[in-house]
């Protein structure tokens, strides 16, 4: 069964919906109700991906568009891609399925903001890490070939190789990490379930000790000697260690089969692969086994060497990387808990009102962006020249473009008139005669489509010789001075302080909460449509 967060990302892959893994992770894992539907449909929205919680009759299984989400009392979410595949392979499938689903399609114009952008460069670093590993596999392959392998001891480096990426695997299960490999293997069939076995005490030597822990040195220990042949010259001992080590572990690979058949009486896919690639080694080394290599006798020095690459690989393993892993694995889930509870609307909204309020009443020729009629207004007071006041901006843009229906946002900028030479004077003076000379007499959406587009290119630029040259003026900008004293004005009684100063109808924003936070607060701070409600209650 796969995890809502991997379901997530293989479903929008199949809508063609280019999201950062990142991002997806950020929006869903935080969210105050995960795993629910309520947590899936309000990451669609955040995503801008059009979606549906819908009850079906069950006998319309067939005429529902794949790709969707199908809810049953067993699995929980399920990825439908091929209905009578899943008939094929799930027979009893309708019947644990309770008639819920989620439909989504993807948005005619997919909305990209700088965290959109930045998650999407760490997936490409990601690619090029991926294409290095492989890079230096073929080389590293290619360099055995031309010191003198033969094709057994290649296929000894090569599995000593995928034994370790297999037992990579094991521990990223054991992390609760998943991935489509593992969950593919590890839901193979009804007698399949890689973490009973994992996670037994069978599993663990000595109390602390994890089948995972001796698969990664093993595995890491051979792969290291081999590197050590391709660099030494010493194949044939290196041949011989390893058809030692490989007969040592054939009591093992006996009990792991015994234990997962007779006592856990389930079984783990990637233990068996394990077992396979050391039943591989060892019927490779049987010929190094009957007859050693007079040219490969095992040196004192040889065996010094091969001591030490061993204990260094268990020392780090044990003392340093894995707890690392844990540790990096504990914090991630904290962080997430702390999410959820930061991003609790209930909360959200109850600090809110105990910090200070403000008078924001409307002017009539306010800088309004947005809905003015939507039940979350931002007023923001911004200084024209301030960086800060332009990344927020963007952030505020991007708000607009995915919840034009549910925010609204008034932009104010502080101004002093008697500072004539200032140029944020200037550009305040400018940017507001141009609104009142260009957008007089427009409709309410009119002019709030027009002023959206002019404050968004001004902090585009922030230069107000090249924003004269997309908004050229004919009039005195001074002529804006009324509706300029009066954003000044409003900045001094409501003491702004600094910039941007965010302001949630009414209720300054500060810490612990950022202008960033409103991303992923207002999924569960807009309402929900009506429909939504009977569905959620009961599904989780």
């Amino acid at each position: 069964m796969l995890q809502p967060m991997q379901l997530m990302k293989r479903w929008l892959w199949r809508l063609e919906v280019p999201v950062s893994e990142k991002i997806l992770e950020q929006q869903l894992l935080s969210h105050p109700d995960y795993p629910s539907l309520l947590s899936i449909t309000d990451t669609l929205d955040a995503l801008g991906v059009e979606n549906m919680a819908l009850v079906v009759d069950k006998d319309k299984l067939d005429s529902i568009p794949v790709p969707f989400l199908a809810h049953t009392t067993v699995q929980g979410f399920v990825l439908v891609e091929n209905v009578q595949q899943l008939l094929k392979k799930q027979p009893d499938f309708i019947e644990k399925w309770n008639g819920v689903i989620v439909a989504a399609e993807k948005p005619a114009a997919f909305i990209t903001d700088d965290q959109h952008k930045k998650g999407q460069r760490e997936e490409r670093r990601q690619m090029q890490v991926r294409w290095l590993a492989v890079s230096v596999l073929i080389a590293f392959v290619a360099a055995a070939l031309l010191t003198g392998f033969t094709w057994i001891q290649m296929l000894l480096m090569l599995t000593a190789l995928a034994g370790t990426a297999i037992s990579a695997l094991i521990v990223m299960q054991e992390l609760g990490v998943s991935s489509p490999v593992t969950e593919q293997l590890c839901g193979a069939g009804k007698q399949t379930d890689c973490n009973a076995v994992i996670q037994s005490k069978g599993a663990t030597l000595m109390g602390w000790l994890k089948w995972s822990d001796i698969g990664i040195i093993y595995f890491s220990v051979i792969t290291f000697l081999w590197i050590t042949a391709l660099f030494t010259a010493q194949i044939a001992t290196v041949s011989n260690i390893t058809a030692i080590v490989a007969a040592a572990s054939l009591p093992f690979t006996v009990y792991s089969i015994y234990y997962q058949w007779r006592v856990v009486k389930k079984w783990c896919t990637l233990c068996l692969i394990t077992v396979g690639i050391l039943w591989v080694q060892l019927a490779l080394m049987l010929p190094a086994l009957t007859s050693f290599s007079t040219s490969g006798i095992v040196t004192l020095n040889m065996l010094a060497l091969t001591a030490f690459i061993f204990f260094f690989t268990a020392t780090s393993w044990l003392l340093l990387i894995k707890p690392l892993l844990f540790r990096q694995k504990d914090l991630f889930e904290e962080q997430q808990r702390l999410m959820r509870f930061k991003r609790n609307p209930v909360l959200f909204t109850t600090l809110l009102e105990k910090q200070r309020k403000v008078d924001t009443t409307p002017f009539s020729h306010d800088l309004q962006l947005g809905n003015a009629d939507a039940p979350v207004q931002i007023m923001v007071a911004c200084n024209p020249y301030c960086g800060p006041c332009a990344h927020a901006h963007k952030t505020l843009h991007w708000l607009l473009e995915r919840y034009n229906n549910t925010v609204g946002i008034t932009v104010r900028f502080t101004y002093n008139g008697s500072a004539r030479d200032d140029k944020r004077t200037q550009a305040v003076e400018y940017i507001l005669s141009y609104v009142q000379k260009e957008f007089s007499g427009m409709s309410s959406d009119e002019r709030s489509k027009r002023v959206k587009a002019l404050v968004h290119d001004w902090f585009l630029q922030m230069n107000e010789e090249k924003f004269a040259q997309q908004y050229a003026l004919n009039t005195d900008p001074a002529s804006a001075g009324d509706w300029a004293a009066d954003h000044g004005n409003w900045c001094n009684n409501s003491k702004i302080a600094f910039t941007p100063t965010v302001f949630i109808n009414g209720y300054e924003l500060i810490q612990p909460y950022s202008l960033n936070d409103l991303s992923l607060l207002m999924p569960t701070l807009k309402e929900k449509m009506a429909s939504y409600d009977s569905v959620t209650e009961n599904v989780t």
